[in-house]
């Protein structure tokens, strides 16, 4: 149930800098690639960029 507290709270997140919280269009535009990762109860929010895939490569490669 807490993962998906989590979860809940960081897509609320990225919903709000999608919506014009970063303020500027690419800093939106970054938010729109932003993943959730779940591995467990380890949650993490990846916001990397064109990055974002490798980012959440090395982060599920800890729990491999």
């Amino acid at each position: 149930a807490d993962v998906e507290a989590v979860k809940a709270i960081l897509e609320a997140r990225k919903t709000y800098q999608v919506d014009g919280g970063a303020w500027y269009p690419e800093t939106c535009a970054n938010w729109e690639k932003a993943e959730i990762v779940v591995n467990g109860n380890f949650v993490a929010l990846i916001l990397a960029g064109e990055t974002t895939a490798d980012a959440v490569a090395a982060f599920n490669a800890l729990f491999a």
